[in-house]
């Protein structure tokens, strides 16, 4: 018979050999395609690393000495253009790269290694360290500058845990170098301790322990040595920074004193005396202490690293115990009388290894004096204090202790890159110099195609010593929206617009550029007033080294026909804000004044900052700068609908050589403290390619900037 399709059977083969192929087949494409995968990323790897190479070749600057690395992030590669790509695509993860390439001398081969690694370290990265009953470890990654912060534990209570002493905060900068080891020591709460036979353990790290109730806060703090036992001397002497933790209550209603801080607190004590703080040298004493307070060590005695023992009385009562610190806070015996006025126990005292501190130290202490702390500071538990996120403020810290470490800034061979990260980094100098300065102003916040005014850009040098710290603030863009809510303005000066809700729907508004400027002591730029009066007094211009200023915002409201161009930044002078369908626009900022605002009342520049919008928010904001650009005032319809000016330039500073300035569209000027040159869509002396335009959203010399600011340290040698 003529057959007129398959069998079932010979379906069914067809199938089994198919399926086979594929068992057979699959793993061979799979390990084809990551055998692809791995090659390309390979590649990639290869063609970073080269690029890296031939920037070393052209720019010695960037290579390291002896003994230390140059780390050159991917972020960093791309914003200075050493990549000629906005992003590197991973083959294996099709995710943008990250990682970084570190340069290195080797002595063995003598001559320079590169080394691309998919995990490092960049300025930003946070390590944080929660209770965990036991030492934590944290291991360098990089050569840089670390900010450390600490928060003691709070003390035990009974029942109410408004009575329990809260931890005090402790922090400060230190340098180490990529392998340096430190070990973080979190103090536990005085309520995390266990209770055997009626003796209950204070918080880890030094609490006092206590009779039947709960004992002290333990400390938080940072050493170089470790050890099991948290109390052995010599770790103890290898300690950094200190928060200290809060004494016990004592009876339900007598509060343990918090924690320092410099010094501890003293407890309540009702009707007697309440247990002492600990201090910087010991513990606090005087001819009124109850003569149950000191006994002998081991019993209520304070020491270096632990708190005192809160003890019974005839099984009618019970002291308070101290908590950890630098030195811990006393620990008292109850009220002999038997009754119910029991005192609580002393704070723990705080502590940072900084210049102030040396008088204080003990003869055997062993952290060297390379490793001493700058920006320090000490914070008492009965006082606002950072979060633990860093988001917001707390008064004291409540239950366990708490341990962040930020690197803030790679040290590295003289070079240095800045992008805008909302916060302050620094530069540390590696050999002394001079040292080539170049500063990028944000751009204002652009709405609906009207666009925020160019960050300007400003070039000088400075001769640096080898150790000298120069501290780099870089300017972010400005944010745009509906002022529903608030607008705010970039990082360092730019002008914000309030929540507005009377006025009429459709308006979209932005707030101003922030400056960039680096400096020779620590602060935005408007913190330089130290008068408060919105101009630069003299005196107060003598640590700011250069600064390049922020846009005015743009501003759209397209349902009347109001828009407006925010005002690039300057050079001597920033641009005045545009105002495209009517309506007055902010002006620029300049090097002795502030912007006007578009209207007459609260919308100038200032020095260091942007003006702000006022009135129904019809307006954009100022760009920040040396002085800012205005705002538009906005009070009625037709009257501001504009955008902000921009903030002015700065290169005045006597130590500054070679200094200038480039702007968008701007004025020029040939006097030296003010020299400016502007940057038009035409000029010959532009790099076409990447300034064409006059201006560029990647960082190139004499180029106006779109986008976020951005900063870079080049050292020159030792004579340009």
């Amino acid at each position: 018979m003529k057959k007129n399709g398959f069998t079932l059977v010979e379906i069914l083969a067809v199938i089994f050999i198919l399926s086979l192929l594929a068992v057979i087949i699959t793993p061979v494409v799979t390990d084809l395609v990551k055998d692809s995968e791995e090659s390309l990323y390979e590649k990639q790897v290869d063609n970073i690393v080269k690029a890296v190479k031939k920037y070393g070749i052209e720019h010695s600057e960037v290579l390291p000495d002896e003994q230390e690395n140059t780390v050159l992030s991917l972020h960093t590669l791309l914003g200075a253009g050493i990549l000629d790509k906005d992003t590197i695509l991973n083959p294996k993860t099709k995710e943008n790269m990250g990682g970084c390439v570190i340069i290195s001398y080797s002595e063995n081969y003598s001559q320079y290694e590169y080394k691309y690694y998919e995990e490092c370290a960049e300025t930003g990265s946070v390590y944080t360290f929660d209770y965990t009953g036991n030492y934590q470890t944290f291991v360098a990654p990089v050569k840089g500058r670390y900010k450390l912060e600490v928060w003691g534990a709070q003390g035990g209570y009974r029942t109410d845990a408004s009575m329990g002493g809260k931890g005090g905060y402790s922090t400060g900068s230190i340098i180490l170098n990529a392998g340096d080891t430190l070990y973080i020591y979190v103090g536990g709460s005085g309520n995390s301790g266990t209770c055997t036979n009626s003796v209950c353990t204070g918080g880890y790290n030094g609490g006092g322990y206590r009779t039947l109730y709960k004992g002290g806060g333990g400390a938080t703090d940072i050493r170089f040595i470790n050890s099991d036992d948290p109390l052995i001397l010599q770790s103890l002497l290898s300690r950094v920074i200190v928060a200290g933790g809060g004494g016990s209550d004592g009876a339900a209603n007598r509060a343990g004193g918090y924690g320092g801080g410099t010094n501890g607190a003293a407890a309540d004590g009702g009707c007697g005396t309440g247990g002492f703080g600990g201090t910087q040298t010991g513990f606090t004493t005087s001819n009124t202490v109850a003569s149950d307070q000191i006994v002998t060590n081991g019993t209520n005695h304070a020491g270096f690293g632990f708190g005192g023992y809160g003890s019974t009385y005839q099984n009618n009562g019970w002291g308070g115990a101290g908590g950890g610190g630098w030195y811990g806070g006393v620990g008292v015996n109850p009220d002999t009388g038997g009754g119910d006025d029991d005192r609580g126990g002393g704070g723990g005292s705080g502590f940072v290894y900084d210049a102030s501190s040396i008088s204080t130290l003990p003869s055997d202490y062993l952290v060297a004096s390379k490793y001493m702390l700058t920006d320090a500071s000490k914070v008492a538990g009965n006082a606002s204090m950072p979060n633990h996120e860093g988001t917001g403020s707390m008064t004291g810290n409540s239950g366990n202790g708490y341990a962040k470490i930020t690197l803030v800034s790679l040290v590295n061979s003289g070079v240095g890159y800045f992008d805008a990260v909302g916060h302050e980094e620094m530069f540390i100098a590696s050999k002394s110099g001079y040292y080539e300065l170049e500063v990028w102003g944000a751009q204002g916040g652009s709405v609906s195609g009207y666009r925020g005014g160019y960050g300007s850009y400003s070039n000088g040098a400075v001769y640096l010593d080898a150790g000298d710290t120069l501290y780099v603030n870089v300017g972010t863009q400005g944010s745009s929206g509906n002022p529903y809510s608030k607008i705010n303005g970039g990082y360092n000066g730019g002008g914000y617009v309030p929540s507005s809700s009377d006025g009429p729907s459709g308006r979209v508004v932005a707030g101003g550029g922030g400056a960039t400027h680096i400096a020779l002591s620590s602060g935005t730029l408007a913190s330089f007033d130290a008068n408060g009066n919105g101009t630069a007094d003299s005196g107060e211009l003598d640590d700011i080294l250069i600064v390049a200023g922020g846009g005015g915002g743009g501003y759209a409201h397209d349902s009347s026909g109001y828009q407006g161009i925010g005002g690039d930044a300057g050079g001597m002078v920033g641009l005045d804000g545009q105002a495209i369908s009517g309506g007055c626009a902010g002006t620029g900022g300049y090097q002795s004044a502030g912007g006007s605002g578009c209207g007459t009342t609260g919308t100038y520049g200032k020095f260091g900052l942007g003006g702000n919008v006022v009135g129904k928010s019809h307006g954009s904001a100022g760009g920040g700068g040396f002085y800012g650009g205005g705002g538009s005032k906005g009070a009625i319809m037709g009257n501001g609908n504009s955008g902000g000016g921009g903030g002015s330039g700065y290169i005045g500073n006597d130590l500054l050589y070679s200094g200038v300035m480039y702007c968008y569209g701007c004025t020029p000027n040939d006097s030296a403290a003010t020299k400016t040159i502007a940057t038009t869509e035409d000029d010959p002396s532009l790099d076409s390619v990447n300034c064409g335009n006059g201006y560029s959203s990647t960082a190139y010399s004499k180029c106006a900037k779109a986008g976020g600011g951005f900063a870079k340290i080049k050292y020159l040698g030792i004579s340009f």
